[in-house]
């Protein structure tokens, strides 16, 4: 699917683009998930990719990430109501959490997808183990190659402000310089994970071994957490 027709953001700069250009609906019924791919796959370093006030589908397939963030520098993606639906066939639940609905594409030791920001987002989770719906998974997840359990890419300057979720937790990052701002998670259901990987907001805890990893991401500092609302979330943050 290609670019349909250029719409004008207002009160956004020349690199921001609508993902309504690229196929997606935004009604909360059709699958959006390969159209906003498409989107992604698109960007350029420092643009911005707006959803603006839609509501999009999207659905987990066991095992695969959901949509993939490509490896560029100084991107934002705003706004938009997001629900995750899917069904979990395989036999550790412990799956989802290397999922969310926004993950970056593998990000190599000794590099750093520098300065993504998510911002104005929702998230509704209705994921579903089998015996009914889990928070088991992330709206943005950070992650390297080699798809090991809980091990994460480095995200310099990462950010997020003001989003929400629903039966599924905020964010899992490795970085420094994050600030995650004025966001807010609300889960009603179990999750399957173990301390504290069903904290709602994770960051630099996911490396189950440092020695793969550049000296300097044993350092991380100006980590900056504040005003965020978590409610029944084991761990909290």
């Amino acid at each position: 699917m290609t670019r349909t027709k250029p719409r004008a953001l207002a009160n956004w700069p020349n690199n921001a683009v609508s993902v309504l250009d690229y196929g997606a609906k935004g009604d909360g019924v059709t699958d959006d998930t390969a159209a906003i791919q498409v989107a992604l796959n698109s960007l350029n370093d420092n643009d911005t990719l707006s959803f603006g006030s839609g509501t999009y589908k999207v659905v987990l397939s066991d095992g695969n990430p959901t949509l993939v963030i490509p490896f560029k520098k100084n991107l934002t993606l705003d706004g938009g109501t997001f629900i995750l639906t899917g069904s979990q066939n395989l036999p550790n639940i412990d799956a989802f959490v290397q999922q969310g609905i926004f993950v970056t594409t593998d990000i190599a030791v000794g590099t750093s997808m520098d300065n993504l920001t998510l911002s104005n987002m929702k998230a509704i989770g209705q994921l579903d183990d089998g015996s009914g719906v889990v928070s088991d998974c992330y709206l943005f997840q950070s992650r390297k190659p080699g798809g090991s359990s809980y091990t994460n890419g480095r995200c310099d300057g990462f950010q997020m402000h003001n989003c929400s979720t629903e039966n599924i937790k905020l964010c899992g990052v490795f970085g420094d310089n994050v600030i995650i701002t004025n966001n807010s998670a609300v889960s009603n259901v179990r999750s399957n994970s173990a301390p504290p990987r069903n904290a709602a907001i994770l960051i630099n805890q996911f490396c189950s071994d440092t020695s793969d990893l550049a000296t300097t991401d044993t350092e991380l500092s100006d980590v900056v957490v504040s005003n965020n609302s978590i409610v029944g979330f084991g761990g909290g943050i």
